[in-house]
C-alpha cells in the first residue's frame, strides 16, 4: 500500500488551505449562526452518465496467483425524484427526506488475466445490460437541552430498497454468447439509532448569497454607504426567512423575495428607491445563482444501532438468500469551515463496530439445499479530508482525499482490508429557468486497496492489492418542482 503518496495528497492540501485563509474576507463565514432555517425540495432528474475505469489486481492463494486487468466501460441513463426537508432551529437541527432512482445500464468489459499457477493467459470481453430501481428515506435529529446548545440527544432511522436485473454476455470470436443471467437482485437494510453528541454545525449558504449581492452592489457602484458586518447578518437573514416559504405559483414568490430584499436594502440607507438594476442584481444571484449547500461549525457524535440486512440473489443454477441482523457502535466527528464565499474545508472521521448475526442459504435446482449460520465482527474506520473551490457561483472544483479501513472476523474466516483514494472534481451549471437547470460534471478518483482473506488453515489464505483509475462524467437536467 502506497500510503505515503495519500500523505504527500494531504500535505498539498493543508498547503492549499493556507492559500485560502490568506485570501479570506472580513465577514467570518465559520461564525455566522443561523437564523430559524427551514428548508425542502423536490427535484426531477434526468441524467446522461458515462464512465470508465481501469483496475489492475495482483492475486495470492488458492494455489492460483495470478494478474488481472480489467476495464469497464459504462453508459447509465438514470431518473430521480428526490424530496429533503433540513430544519435548524435553536434547540432542534433535523433532517429527512427520501429518493426514487431508476436506471438504465449499458457495459462494455474486458478483462485480462495471467495464472502464475499454470502459466496461462486468458483475455474474455463482456457485455451487459441491466435495469436498477432503488427507494431510500431517511430521518436524522439532534434535539438540544444545554443551555448553551452544544450537547444533544441524536437519534434517527434509514430505510434502503434495492433491485436490478442484469443480461451479461461474452464475446467469442465474434460469436456474442449469453453465458449468464442474473435475475433479480434484492437488497433491503432497516437501521435506527440513538445517541448523545456534543457540537453544532450552522447553515451559511444564505449568507454567501448575502455577500455576492452586497459585492456586486459595491462593484457597481450602487451602494450609498459604507458596508458593516451587521448589514450582510441582516440581508443573510432576510433570505433565509424568505426561503424558508415556499409557493407553487413561483411567480408570486419572485415578487415578494424581490421586493422585501430590496425594501431592507433601501429602509438599511444602502441603495436609493428605484433602482432597477439593483432588483436585477438580487434576482440573479436568488435565482439563477447556484448556492451549494455550505456548513460551518464542529461536531461529535456517538451512538449505538441496531440493523437489519437481507438480499436475495437469483442465478441461474440456484437462489441465494442472505440476512444479517445485529447492533453496531459508532462514534463519529465532523469540522466544516466555510473560510470565505469561495473556500470551503471539510474534515471527518467514523468510527465504528459491530456484532451481528449473519445466515447464508443457497436453494439449488438441480441438488440439496444448504445453509449456514455465523456470528460476525466487524470493525470500520473511515478518515477524509476535502476542499471545495467556487470560483464563480455557476462552477466549482473539489478536491478530496480519504482512508478507509474494514476489519471482518467470524467462525470460518478473517477479513481485512485497506483503502486509500484521492478524488478530483469539476462543475458547472446552467439556468434555463428559475426551476429549469444544466449540470455537467467530470472526476477522476484513484484507488489503493490491499486486502487479504484467511479461513480455517493456511492454504486458505489469499491477498490480493488492487489499483483502479476511474473517471466518470455526467450531464444532469434538473427541474425544481419547489
Amino acid at each position: 500500500m502506497q500510503l505515503p503518496n495519500f500523505l504527500s495528497v494531504f500535505t498539498g492540501m493543508f498547503l492549499i488551505l493556507n492559500i485560502a485563509n490568506a485570501q479570506e474576507t472580513n465577514f467570518k463565514l465559520d461564525e455566522f449562526k443561523t437564523t430559524d432555517y427551514d428548508r425542502s425540495k423536490l427535484d426531477l432528474q434526468l441524467d446522461l452518465y458515462q464512465s470508465f475505469n481501469s483496475r489492475n489486481y495482483k492475486y495470492v492463494g488458492y494455489n492460483n496467483d495470478r494478474d488481472s486487468d480489467d476495464e469497464y466501460l459504462r453508459l447509465n441513463f438514470n431518473g430521480r425524484l428526490s424530496f429533503l426537508k433540513n430544519l435548524s432551529e435553536r434547540k432542534k437541527i433535523s433532517s429527512f427526506g427520501g429518493d426514487l432512482y431508476l436506471y438504465e445500464n449499458i457495459s462494455h468489459i474486458s478483462n485480462e488475466d495471467q495464472s502464475y499457477f499454470n502459466d496461462k493467459n486468458t483475455e474474455q470481453i463482456f457485455k451487459s445490460n441491466s435495469a436498477e430501481a432503488k427507494l431510500n428515506g431517511f430521518y436524522d435529529s439532534d434535539f438540544y437541552y444545554s443551555e448553551k446548545n452544544k450537547n444533544f440527544i441524536t437519534y434517527g432511522g434509514e430505510l434502503n430498497w434495492h433491485m436490478d436485473y442484469t443480461d451479461r454476455f461474452e464475446e467469442d470470436d465474434s460469436v456474442i454468447v449469453d453465458f449468464n443471467v442474473f435475475n433479480p437482485y434484492r437488497n433491503i437494510n432497516v437501521s435506527a439509532y440513538i445517541g448523545h453528541g456534543h457540537g453544532r454545525i450552522e447553515y451559511v449558504e444564505d449568507a454567501v448569497e448575502a455577500i455576492y449581492i452586497l459585492n456586486e452592489l459595491i462593484e457597481s457602484g450602487y451602494l450609498v454607504r459604507d458596508l458593516f458586518e451587521n448589514d450582510i447578518k441582516q440581508l443573510a437573514d432576510r433570505i433565509t426567512l424568505l426561503n424558508n416559504e415556499r409557493y407553487y405559483d413561483f411567480r408570486l414568490f419572485r415578487k415578494k423575495t424581490i421586493k422585501e430584499l430590496a425594501a431592507l436594502l433601501v429602509h438599511e440607507g444602502l441603495i436609493d428607491e428605484n433602482n432597477v438594476d439593483v432588483y436585477n442584481t438580487i434576482a440573479d444571484y436568488h435565482y439563477y445563482a447556484n448556492m451549494h449547500v455550505r456548513q460551518s461549525g464542529q461536531r461529535l457524535k456517538y451512538f449505538l444501532s441496531p440493523f437489519l440486512d437481507k438480499r436475495n440473489i437469483m442465478q441461474n443454477e440456484y437462489d441465494r438468500h442472505d440476512s444479517n441482523t445485529g447492533i453496531s457502535a459508532a462514534v463519529s466527528y465532523v469540522n466544516f469551515k466555510s473560510i470565505n464565499v469561495k473556500w470551503q474545508r471539510d474534515f471527518g472521521i467514523n468510527l465504528s463496530a459491530s456484532k451481528y448475526k449473519g445466515s447464508s442459504e443457497y436453494i439449488y435446482k438441480t441438488r440439496d439445499n444448504t445453509k449456514s449460520e455465523h456470528d460476525v465482527m466487524e470493525y470500520n474506520g473511515y478518515v477524509y479530508y476535502n476542499i471545495g473551490y467556487y470560483p464563480t457561483t455557476r462552477s466549482y472544483l473539489n478536491i478530496s482525499s480519504s482512508i478507509r479501513s474494514r476489519f471482518v472476523s467470524d467462525d470460518f474466516q478473517t477479513e481485512t482490508e485497506l483503502e486509500s483514494s484521492a478524488r478530483l472534481s469539476f462543475g458547472g451549471y446552467y439556468y434555463f429557468s428559475e426551476r429549469l437547470r444544466f449540470n455537467a460534471n467530470l472526476n477522476f478518483n484513484y484507488y489503493l486497496t490491499d486486502y487479504s482473506k484467511s479461513k480455517e488453515s493456511s492454504i486458505n489464505y489469499i491477498t490480493r492489492e488492487r489499483n483502479e483509475f476511474y473517471q466518470n462524467l455526467s450531464a444532469t437536467l434538473t427541474y425544481f418542482i419547489f
